[in-house]
């Protein structure tokens, strides 16, 4: 498990400080509360949104019906981008929903332009970024035909502990408030299927729980668990 912290998110992570500061002041400010919806899948893709403050989860819905979380995002990484730059006619292929309290800056697709022409190094980062989660949507699926549910499971923890863990005394600690039936849906399983798994991991110490979070004790062992 390596060690994490609560930086800024990939976006940001490759941007100089004067292009931070530009994208800041751009657009308009605005607050989510949790369980809002930032967009919608099927809606234009008109906007761009920066992260500022909290954690969102992005998931598209079945064709039976069912949520399939796609992402968990954080500040510092973008939103709609993909939408709001391909051709005008572009919608949205995912649901944004707020997990907690969000603060964000939301850009208008010529908003965003312009910020891409002013700082052209900022257009490299962004393609590395998109083709970054490209290759986790391929990797993903390669996931669901070769691990079994205990091993997803195992994985998405890896994820959340390595991307949005905090350091606590015993371990690291998930913050986000991600529910069973949220963590069985990114893990494309039943919400029963998931409790048993969390239930055998913390009964050989990979893990605790607590009512709103999830601690990691034995990062190496979880890791192995999920292959990695």
């Amino acid at each position: 498990m390596s060690e994490t912290t609560n930086g800024a998110g990939e976006f940001f992570d490759g941007l100089e400080p004067a292009a931070i500061e530009t994208l800041r002041s751009m657009g308009r400010r605005r607050r989510f509360s949790a369980g809002a919806m930032l967009f919608l899948e099927g809606e234009p893709g008109g906007t761009v949104i920066v992260l500022l403050e909290g954690k969102v989860k992005a998931f598209a819905t079945t064709l039976e019906g069912r949520e399939l979380i796609l992402s968990l995002r954080g500040p510092g990484e973008l939103i709609g981008e993909i939408a709001a730059l391909g051709p005008e006619d572009s919608i949205r292929t995912a649901s944004v929903e707020a997990l907690e309290p969000v603060v964000a800056q939301v850009l208008t697709v010529r908003d965003f332009e312009r910020f891409l022409e002013e700082h052209p190094k900022a257009a490299l980062v962004l393609l590395r970024s998109v083709l970054a989660r490209l290759e986790q949507a391929v990797q993903m699926r390669v996931e669901y035909g070769s691990h079994d549910v205990v091993g997803r499971v195992a994985r998405r923890l890896c994820e959340l502990a390595d991307l949005h863990g905090e350091q606590a005394d015993d371990g690291v600690r998930i913050a986000v408030g991600l529910s069973q039936d949220e963590l069985a849906s990114w893990a494309v399983a039943s919400r029963e299927s998931v409790a048993k798994v969390l239930g055998r991991f913390r009964r050989q110490e990979m893990i605790r729980t607590d009512r709103k979070s999830i601690v990691v004790l034995d990062g190496p062992r979880l890791r192995k668990v999920a292959g990695l």
